[in-house]
């Protein structure tokens, strides 16, 4: 498996505008800066695991969901 960071930055983006969730909350949930936050979102920089993990427990899918966008945003 070898996912696409712009496409796995753009499921944690659509989840958390779906969500009703700011930037800022997600910031702070993943321990990043807002800025920090927004360039992992955006696909900008790469994506740690620890990173997913947090953002998949706040926005409470499992991390393989935002992976491979299973049982999310309507896709199977």
């Amino acid at each position: 498996m070898n996912p696409n960071i712009t496409e796995v930055a753009f499921r944690i983006r659509s989840l958390r505008e779906d969500l009703e969730f700011t930037p800022e909350e997600m910031a702070e949930a993943t321990n990043r800066s807002v800025e920090e936050y927004i360039a992992q979102e955006s696909g900008e920089e790469d994506l740690s695991f620890t990173f997913l993990y947090k953002c998949a427990e706040k926005l409470g899918v499992d991390v393989i969901e935002l992976l491979t966008s299973e049982d999310i945003l309507g896709v199977v």
